[in-house]
């Protein structure tokens, strides 16, 4: 399974970690993952990395708005 920057994984080692890059292709392909046990990041090579998708993901989608501040001097 290829993962995506920024999607949370899970290490049976190190624990659970986000992926910080993603890099090369076919047997190349590496991932740099941060680490949250430990806080260290790692190249990991994804065909022996044994990575799982973590069910904890950030949310999808466009962030909601802020409502806009009203202007100084200005009332209601």
């Amino acid at each position: 399974m290829a993962f995506r920057v920024g999607e949370r994984v899970i290490h049976p080692k190190f624990g659970p970690g986000l992926v910080l890059l993603v890099a090369g292709k076919d047997e190349g392909l590496t991932y740099r993952v941060s680490f949250e046990e430990d806080g260290e990041q790692r190249n990991l090579l994804a065909r022996i990395a044994n990575l799982e998708l973590s069910p904890d993901q950030p949310t999808k989608g466009k962030p909601k708005a802020k409502p806009k501040a009203k202007a100084k001097g200005t009332e209601a």
